[in-house]
């Protein structure tokens, strides 16, 4: 190779070579492309997680193992206090706690109980857990009857489908928890004894796209003037962070709380 000319020859074309080679980096690494958000030893295994984990509309729970306890079984955000409080104080403090507030149910008051596929153009994201489709549609089919169905008193004896975004919706399939490798990257021993059978490791979790599963409208949903209503990955693609490979995670949920700070937070 490169016989054919000579020395000083060589050397400029290996440095043409090094210049494109460096030239198709730079666009694989270019905002808004895919490979731009993804992290370094991924090689899809991410995408495909989520890509079951986030199928809509969300599979029910089915029976929860014999040996769970009752906090084990449930579904209820103030069950999961039991054990994780700080993370439970952060979520009632935050607008995923109140994603079911009064302009969503002003919305669905009017829908007909058994249209479940309608329901599913809000609750597929402001309270996504089959359970609480359930229990919504019963409650729409009350209040078609009559019945005053209005939340009251505090968080543990709402519905859950009032409750908005709650723990289970992003930790929980099958009965089977969910959630990021601990903060120095280990994972739980499957021989060990855990509550609720532990939990099962995920690095998307800590990945953006996660995040995307609610916070990315697709092409040909719901826009006003063309600029679709949920677009936040896609500017987080376009922005530095992307490119310093922050995840929306590390500033939305610092040292891992569950507040979602954003801007609509006063």
């Amino acid at each position: 190779m490169f016989t054919n000319i000579g020395a000083r020859g060589q050397y400029r074309l290996l440095v043409l070579l090094l210049i494109g080679a460096l030239g198709l980096s730079a666009c694989e690494g270019t905002p808004g492309n895919p490979a731009s958000s993804r992290p370094a030893g991924d090689a899809g295994g991410i995408e495909n997680f989520l890509a079951g984990y986030w199928q809509r509309p969300l599979a029910a729970q089915g029976k929860a193992p014999a040996y769970f306890s009752a906090l084990e079984a449930s579904l209820e955000p103030g069950s999961c206090a039991a054990c994780h409080r700080a993370q439970f104080d952060d979520w009632r403090q935050s607008l995923h706690s109140r994603a079911m507030g009064p302009g969503i149910m002003g919305q669905l008051v009017n829908m007909a109980p058994h249209a479940t596929d309608e329901h599913q153009d809000c609750l597929r994201c402001h309270a996504p857990l089959q359970e609480q489709a359930a229990g919504l549609a019963g409650a729409l089919a009350q209040a078609k009857g009559g019945v005053d169905t209005s939340a009251r008193g505090p968080d543990s004896a709402r519905a859950l489908h009032e409750q908005g975004l709650v723990c289970a919706a992003c930790h929980m399939r099958g009965y089977q928890r969910y959630g990021p490798p601990r903060r120095d990257g280990s994972t739980p021993d499957r021989a060990g004894t855990l509550p609720h059978n532990g939990w099962i490791s995920s690095a998307a979790f800590e990945d953006s796209r996660f995040c995307a599963a609610c916070h990315q409208f697709e092409t040909g949903d719901y826009a006003l003037n063309g600029k679709l209503l949920e677009n936040t990955y896609q500017e987080w693609q376009a922005s530095r962070y992307a490119r310093e490979g922050k995840p929306c995670q590390s500033c939305h949920m610092p040292e891992r709380r569950h507040l979602w700070r954003g801007i609509h937070d006063s």
